[in-house]
């Protein structure tokens, strides 16, 4: 296929990306007006960082491992921990104790493997992180994710950036959660930081702006279509929930 006819198609397939998912419409400038540049700045900019940190993408990652889905594989893990007490197998013993639903356990074990020489390692802050929010105790989780960004500067997370959102709301520091939901609207992929935000908006008192955060998230699931309505069914139908009170 002729170079020409290439960044053609990628220009359209990138456009009609920036219009089912809702991005700002500047990108649709830039990929069409400066066309293989453009098209690789939205990529690494949008798609990737999406590819990377959406539940979509973990679930295809999930797949591609073999998931811990039996008594046997279970077991397994646990006796790796035991007699190879490693980091590493600390850590996916926790990540199945998690999908468990044993916080408490999992909790332990992150804390374990965080020992020296590991203790600012991003993937165990993170997973560290997330057993704290879920245990009800969200000024640890901001201790956690500081010291995270402590010991690796240049660490970026979506989900690292959206949990930080989440614990600040969950301690009453509802501006600093503000700043935090804006600023991640323009980048998270999929409608949960949207609607977040919205919702923490409508809870603040700013009503008319929730109202067009809600309405944005409303016209982003129509031309998502029904795939990217699946993805962000919680969300659309919290944002339902939210319009009819």
């Amino acid at each position: 296929m002729p170079i020409g006819i290439l960044i053609i198609v990628m220009q359209i397939a990138f456009a009609v990306h920036v219009i089912r998912t809702g991005r700002q419409i500047f990108w649709i400038f830039l990929i069409v007006f400066v066309p293989l540049i453009g098209c690789l700045v939205y990529f690494f900019a949008e798609i990737l960082p999406e590819l990377s940190n959406s539940r979509t993408a973990r679930r295809a990652t999930s797949t591609v491992m073999r998931p811990i889905n039996s008594e046997r594989d279970f077991r397994a893990l646990m006796l790796a921990a035991e007699e190879t007490p490693t980091a590493d197998n600390r850590r996916k013993l926790a990540e199945a104790m998690m999908s468990k639903g044993d916080v408490d356990r999992a909790l332990t074990l992150y804390q374990e493997a965080l020992a020296p020489p590991h203790e600012t390692d991003p993937v165990l802050l993170m997973g560290l992180a997330r057993c704290q929010f879920q245990k009800g105790l969200p000024e640890a989780t901001l201790a956690t994710l500081d010291r995270l960004l402590a010991g690796n500067p240049g660490f970026q997370s979506n989900d690292g950036h959206l949990l930080y959102a989440m614990s600040l709301e969950a301690v009453g520091r509802l501006d600093e959660a503000l700043t935090d939901y804006a600023n991640l609207v323009r980048i998270y992929p999929g409608e949960e930081a949207r609607c977040r935000y919205a919702l923490l908006l409508k809870r603040c008192g700013r009503t008319e702006e929730a109202a067009e955060l809600f309405q944005a998230i409303l016209r982003g699931a129509e031309r998502g279509g029904r795939r990217y309505g699946q993805q962000n069914r919680e969300w659309i139908d919290a944002v339902r929930r939210a319009l009819a009170e």
